[in-house]
């Protein structure tokens, strides 16, 4: 895939918010770098709301999925760090890198802090991409949903279910914290599982 891309808009409608609120004429705009092929060996993933391309590597905030290496290369800019699931050990990692929030400072102090690092995944791993509406979710005692017990509920589930089963479990344990209160911020949440 080149340097290159093709720009879209994908319409939406109007898009409605879970907190009631309309976005009429809603668009999401994206740029395609290629074809993916059909054994999808040539998927990179992107999930980045810091819009960075192909071609701004250097500055790229959002993780990079290389399925056919089985490796993710991340970097943080004040996100979330990803959270990866090891289906071998058990274990629920953050995967931290060195670094700041995008857009906190200029680019001649947040270049240096930016480092970037690489895990390689093995069959079965869960890599869980989610915003703080997930975390800082606050029921009606004013405690937050939290880190932890992210960590402890997906770990106690990601090796039965797949990633969209995953996704949809952790969303419903989220509500079920909530009770009846509504979110208080979006709630994002990406969940990819390595076959």
């Amino acid at each position: 895939m080149g340097g290159s891309g093709r720009d879209g808009l994908f319409p939406l409608g109007s898009f409605r918010f879970h907190c009631g609120r309309s976005l009429p004429n809603a668009q999401i705009a994206y740029r395609v770098f290629g074809e993916l092929t059909a054994d999808r060996s040539n998927l990179v993933l992107y999930p980045s709301s810091y819009a960075a391309w192909p071609e701004d590597i250097d500055w790229a905030v959002g993780p990079i999925l290389d399925p056919a290496r089985r490796t993710l290369q991340y970097a943080r800019a004040g996100h979330n760090p990803t959270i990866h699931l090891d289906s071998r050990t058990g274990t629920a990692t953050q995967l931290e890198s060195r670094g700041m929030g995008l857009g906190m400072v200029g680019s001649a102090l947040f270049d240096p802090t930016l480092a970037v690092a690489t895990i390689a995944l093995g069959s079965g791993d869960t890599l869980l991409f989610y915003s703080d509406g997930i975390t800082e979710a606050m029921n009606r005692k004013d405690e937050e949903y939290g880190l932890e017990r992210l960590l402890l509920f997906a770990r106690q589930q990601a090796s039965t279910k797949t990633a969209v089963q995953l996704r949809d479990a952790i969303l419903a344990d989220v509500r079920k914290f909530l009770g009846p209160d509504p979110p208080q911020d979006d709630q994002t949440l990406v969940v990819i599982k390595v076959e």
